[in-house]
């Protein structure tokens, strides 16, 4: 499979996604944060989506399975948990975000 097909595949995916259609990626798409920690280290996320009234933050990654151990790996091997905390770390300099959110989609094959 094409890796445009792939691609056009996930759209159509996720737009029957119910969280989707209730506007979870409504909010400001690819959208920096930049801060000053405790610390006086400068720390930046970038999270695919900042919240817009739902208040999740979204993070959207590509899977070769969607079944629970497999996730589980994949975001133990990728690192997923350390940028969920940095884009939570940014949270209050956002001003809203209550919540992160990573959503896996499936590669058919």
């Amino acid at each position: 499979m094409r890796q445009s097909e792939q691609l056009t595949g996930m759209i159509i995916a996720l737009g029957q996604f119910p969280l989707v259609q209730q506007g979870m990626l409504g909010g400001s798409p690819e959208r920096s944060l930049i801060w000053k920690d405790p610390r006086g280290f400068w720390k930046k996320a970038r999270p695919d989506e900042m919240p817009n009234h739902s208040g999740d933050f979204v993070d959207l990654k590509t899977t070769a399975s969607v079944l629970y151990r497999d996730t589980q790996y994949s975001i133990a091997e990728y690192g997923d948990i350390q940028q969920a905390a940095v884009v939570m770390g940014g949270r209050p300099r956002a001003r809203h975000g209550r919540e992160f959110l990573h959503l896996d989609l499936g590669r058919q094959r």
